[in-house]
């Protein structure tokens, strides 16, 4: 299965060396400039946000959506349970800025930071290493935490 996988992955990055230049970062013109590409390359790179120990989301929608669904426990709650939840929802968010505001840190697990730490040891790397190790180092990465 390992195998497999690692064929798999290697194929995958064969494809997104060939095509991700030419669809996804902005086609190549004959004039040999750049298209530009559907979405800022800044709105998706999250290199220099890795580098200086930045968030690595974009969607804080999505965060607090799944932290809404967690505090629910169910898919379509009655009206009075799902204002009860936007309370308590909301009482945590002013918790947090009052935390904030004091000047509390923000801690983080610690299998988060070195999860962090990790990730940030292998972007340090990406100057100094060929794109496909670099992507290999990123694949090793995940197979290690789905593991």
């Amino acid at each position: 299965m390992f195998y497999s996988k690692k064929l798999a992955f290697m194929s995958w990055t064969n494809y997104i060396g060939e095509v991700f230049p030419q669809k996804g970062a902005g086609r190549r013109r004959i004039k040999k400039d750049r298209k530009e590409p559907l979405f800022a390359i800044n709105v998706w790179n999250m290199y220099d946000n890795v580098l200086s120990d930045s968030s690595r989301t974009i969607n804080c929608l999505e965060a607090w959506h799944r932290v809404f669904n967690m505090r629910a426990a169910i898919s379509h709650p009655q009206t009075p349970v799902f204002i009860q939840h936007l309370v308590e929802v909301q009482n945590k968010v002013e918790r947090d800025l009052n935390r904030i505001d004091n000047g509390v840190p923000n801690t983080q697990r610690k299998n988060q930071r070195i999860r962090d730490q990790r990730i940030k040891r292998i972007v340090k790397k990406y100057n100094d290493s060929d794109h496909i190790q670099y992507l290999n180092s990123i694949d090793n990465y995940f197979d290690f935490i789905h593991n």
